[in-house]
């Protein structure tokens, strides 16, 4: 199936706090816009698809790789971002399984890739 990063930002926006709600200081936040950003970056997300698929790196490794995030980050923060890129593959691509593993970016220690898409994700702007 096409998404729309723009249709992605619109659902995060309206259903991120509902679907995670120990999460909803973290809307609208620094970490909260840079995490959009990238999602509104249509190859670099594309890239971040790729890599979970097909090489199993979490998406909030291969976005803190590419976003100006530096440093280590409060529990809450890693916490936040885990759910940020939790709700982007599961509550809307649909991924079905998940799995944890090393990351050591950031301070993370662990964090998830998602497997078992309904369909191919493919991506517009």
């Amino acid at each position: 199936m096409v998404y729309s990063v723009s249709d992605i930002i619109v659902r995060l926006d309206r259903d991120f706090a509902d679907a995670f709600k120990a999460f909803t200081k973290f809307v609208g936040g620094e970490y909260w816009r840079e995490a959009q950003k990238t999602v509104l970056d249509v190859n670099l997300l594309g890239h971040i698809v790729f890599a979970n698929d097909y090489l199993e790196t979490p998406p909030v490794y291969s976005a803190l790789k590419a976003t100006s995030i530096q440093g280590d980050l409060r529990d809450f923060e890693k916490r936040a971002l885990g759910a940020f890129w939790s709700f982007v593959f599961k509550n809307y691509f649909g991924y079905r399984g998940q799995k944890s593993k090393r990351a050591g970016i950031n301070s993370i220690k662990t964090a998830t890739y998602f497997f078992d898409p309904p369909e191919p994700v493919l991506l517009r702007e």
